[in-house]
């Protein structure tokens, strides 16, 4: 294993999009920085918290348990973070639903061999309806406008064409820490959903996935 094998089998469609830039240098230089870095921890524990809440209906004291339980101790306390704010969150908002498939997982085809993953945190059965939930738990919406158009783009050409989802709101929830009145940071839920964002043409997502794929050979002579 090389350290571009995780570039090589692209990460999961909310990281490949951040990465992107309609530049080729500068999706190259972030390809880069991605190869380079070797993050301690990650926020895998509360996101299986958060499933466990909307397949199980866990509590905030199993939640916390759920996020300490394993993973490296250093991201321990940004679980619980993220587990407190989800649990206000659906105080407030509850999610309230059947699980309606075990896991779904599907891909958006990037070339031979080559695609992204695209995973949501649960499919629960709403109203008559299957809705895919999706979390992304990091501290800042870490996109701008082009990635996230290209995110919801990927959403949309993979998940959403199922026939199962073509008529889904679909459900993107965000934590960020937001500056509040106090001028704290404190955890905020954002949601978005289908519709909210201009998604790219076909010819636009075909450019850059063009753009993606000459931006890896470069960063991998970078690395070199």
């Amino acid at each position: 294993m090389t350290p571009f094998t995780k570039i090589d089998r692209p990460p999961a469609a909310e990281n490949w999009s951040r990465l992107q830039n309609p530049q080729v240098d500068r999706t190259a230089r972030n390809i880069f920085n991605f190869v380079r870095s070797s993050p301690v921890w990650n926020y895998n524990p509360s996101r299986k918290a958060a499933r466990f809440y909307i397949e199980d209906g866990i509590s905030r004291e199993m939640g916390l348990k759920v996020a300490t339980m394993k993973g490296n101790p250093l991201g321990h306390k940004y679980n619980v973070e993220v587990v407190h704010a989800w649990f206000d969150m659906v105080a407030k908002t509850p999610i309230e639903g059947v699980r309606a498939f075990d896991r779904l997982d599907e891909r958006l085809p990037i070339g031979p061999g080559l695609f992204v993953p695209v995973k949501p945190l649960t499919v629960i059965r709403e109203g008559g309806q299957f809705a895919p939930i999706f979390f992304n738990p990091w501290s800042e919406i870490a996109f701008d406008d082009f990635q996230a158009s290209l995110y919801m783009t990927a959403l949309e050409a993979s998940i959403f064409r199922l026939t199962d989802f073509e008529d889904s709101p679909g459900r993107i929830i965000f934590l960020p820490k937001i500056v509040c009145g106090s001028g704290e940071k404190h955890r905020r839920p954002v949601v978005w959903e289908r519709g909210q964002h201009t998604l790219l043409s076909q010819a636009e997502l075909n450019d850059q996935i063009r753009v993606f794929c000459e931006s890896k050979e470069i960063a991998r002579k970078m690395y070199a």
